[in-house]
Formats: structure tokens, sequence, C-alpha cells
């Protein structure tokens, strides 16, 4: 995933699945509850309440950069 402004980009093996530009993807990225996977908030308002927190699946590699990337350098890093 990348961001760009008020743009959020998804990427599956390199490939761009999806672009979105409608939601409040501005602001800081830290100093709330979020993690990766996961937003911290669900736990801490009781997992009964919202089922399994986090993501389904395995997330093996996570690289975070000052810029959103190209999609071309997120293939050289799928590639690594």
């Amino acid at each position: 995933m990348t961001r760009s402004g008020k743009f959020i980009r998804v990427y599956y093996d390199g490939v761009l699945q999806g672009e979105d530009a409608r939601g409040h993807s501005g602001g800081k990225l830290s100093g709330g509850l979020g993690a990766i996977g996961c937003h911290l908030g669900f736990i801490k308002d009781s997992v009964r309440n919202f089922g399994r927190a986090g993501f389904k699946g395995a997330i093996d590699e996570v690289y975070v950069f000052s810029r959103a990337l190209q999609q071309h350098e997120v293939q050289a890093l799928m590639r690594r």
C-alpha cells in the first residue's frame, strides 16, 4: 500500500489492485492506535465486540518510506 496526498494505492505481488481518494487519508501515520494488520482500538474496546482483530493471512515484508513509491519500485522490492 502506498499513500500520496489523498491517494491510497494497493498492490498485490507488485500489481496495482486499486486506487482510492475518497477517504480521509491525509494526516499523520503515527501517534494513534494503528498497527500493521490491526487497529489496536479493536483490542482496547474489547475484541468480543468486534470478533477477530487484525489481518487474516500473513504479512511477510514491511517497508516504510518517507514518500510513496512508484509501481516499478514496488515491483523491484518484491523481486528482492
